[in-house]
């Protein structure tokens, strides 16, 4: 009977870690779409208007790439003159080929107004 509780608490313990480890995850991609934030806004003052193409913009530090290494694939969905969208998009196991949530894919937004959404499908 031990066993078995001792059990039942280390499972529980191991799914606690899992999120939280997943919720540092997301904070670094917020932290990114951050930078990529900054990097559009220095774009606006030098074209008055900001781009949707991610390579006029000076982000050397978020990672373009679609190696195991990362955990998000960062992208600017939209922008014009008025404003812009950019988004993480948590990559799943097929693409980084290991994930501790299994398929489970999500995106994290953030807008010219500086706010920020968290979209679970």
């Amino acid at each position: 009977m031990v066993v078995v509780i001792i059990g039942l608490l280390a499972t529980l313990a191991f799914g606690g870690l899992q999120r939280a480890v997943e919720k540092g995850r997301e904070k670094e991609a917020r932290l990114m779409l951050g930078t990529l934030y900054q990097a559009e806004e220095i774009y606006y003052t030098e074209h008055k208007t900001y781009t949707d193409d991610a390579n006029e913009l000076d982000t050397t530090s978020v990672p373009n790439d679609n190696s195991v290494d990362h955990f998000y694939k960062y992208r600017v969905v939209s922008a014009d003159s008025n404003g812009f969208l950019l988004e993480a998009i948590r990559k799943t196991g097929t693409d980084i080929g290991k994930d501790p949530l299994g398929e489970t894919a999500y995106t994290v937004t953030l807008d010219e107004t500086g706010r920020y959404s968290v979209n679970y499908p």
